[in-house]
């Protein structure tokens, strides 16, 4: 990424943040914006309303100033947000900052994330929502853009049934984006996100960096961590209660173990997941290799079914998947 490019986009950041003001493209009227009288839900970063706005229904986000840089770390995902345009990416339809208020308004999504989705349609496709998801990451990656922050509940399904990448709050434009402290930039996030994070991300040093960078490999590994999630229904490392236990366990090689239910057409997309798990970066397919190899299992075997399929009387389950079942290094 050109450094001048990422240095303009900090100087921008700078100054929206100091003066309160963001560019003209990315504010919305506030008095077309209606809130409601009880609060959704809330989270690590602030709560979540559902609004209306210019008589649509929108999310309203109202994060949480919680230290000093909190006002640019907004203006950063709100500006990074705006210039995304892509079906698999949640449009933002305006942001304000008023006092301390911080407030970013975007599509109301009623089916709510992909996991909350999968839940209650037992029959979705589940291989159509992963190419949905590994066509989002495309995008963001051919414009240089990392997420950051990939996971089940960071991915929204819209209204026809198709998913769309959500929360740019660790958004980047710079591939080398160096930071000490995710959990200062996630707005105390890092925790829900150890299941996610690749090894390099919990001790750089031992992948040759001295700061942790965010890049494009890492989003891959999470992206296989989300087709861990989609297949199996579960979060990955399910069985370590604590996620402050991941990171020690990713570190020394270890990863998802394959669930006892696994239907044998689906030993590929395993196959793709272990691959997006490789410990070191350089091993991991590009988000234009998943996204390629996802494509032609949706045309072909394996076909994702429901995870309830019967396996064939002479399958042995300990034979066939032994190399998948605790993947290492």
């Amino acid at each position: 990424m050109n450094e001048l490019l990422k240095r303009c986009f900090n100087s921008l950041c700078d100054i929206c943040a100091t003066r309160g003001v963001l560019p003209k493209i990315c504010r919305l009227d506030r008095g077309k914006l209606q809130w409601p009288e009880k609060q959704t839900y809330t989270g690590g970063f602030g709560i979540v309303w559902e609004g209306t706005y210019r008589g649509k229904a929108v999310a309203i986000k109202q994060l949480n100033v919680t230290h000093s840089t909190s006002k640019k770390i907004f203006c950063c995902e709100v500006i990074m947000w705006k210039r995304l345009s892509d079906q698999n990416a949640l449009p933002l339809l305006g942001a304000y900052i008023h006092d301390s208020e911080l407030v970013m308004v975007s599509p109301w999504m009623k089916n709510g994330n992909i996991r909350q989705y999968l839940h209650n349609n037992k029959r979705a496709n589940k291989l159509s929502l992963l190419v949905d998801v590994a066509r989002g990451v495309k995008y963001l990656h051919d414009i240089h853009v990392v997420h950051g922050d990939l996971k089940g509940a960071n991915i929204l399904v819209k209204d026809d049934g198709s998913a769309c990448l959500a929360d740019f709050g660790l958004t980047s434009i710079a591939l080398d984006l160096e930071t000490t402290d995710i959990a200062s930039t996630s707005g105390g996030k890092a925790d829900g996100t150890y299941r996610w994070m690749s090894p390099e991300l919990f001790n750089p040093e031992l992948f040759g960096g001295r700061k942790v960078k965010l890049t494009k490999m890492s989003d891959c590994y999470a992206l296989g961590m989300v087709i861990y999630e989609v297949i199996s229904g579960k979060v990955p490392f399910e069985e370590l209660k604590v996620s402050l236990t991941v990171p020690a366990s990713v570190l020394k090689g270890e990863r998802p173990i394959v669930p006892e239910n696994i239907v044998p057409r689906m030993v590929g997309l395993w196959e793709l997941a272990r691959e997006c798990w490789s410990h070191h970066p350089q091993d991991r397919p590009s988000s234009t290799t998943i996204l390629e190899r996802l494509n032609a299992f949706e045309h072909g075997p394996p076909q994702v079914g429901a995870m309830t399929a019967q396996l064939p009387r002479n399958y042995n389950h300990q034979t066939s998947l032994r190399p998948y079942m605790r993947c290492k290094k």
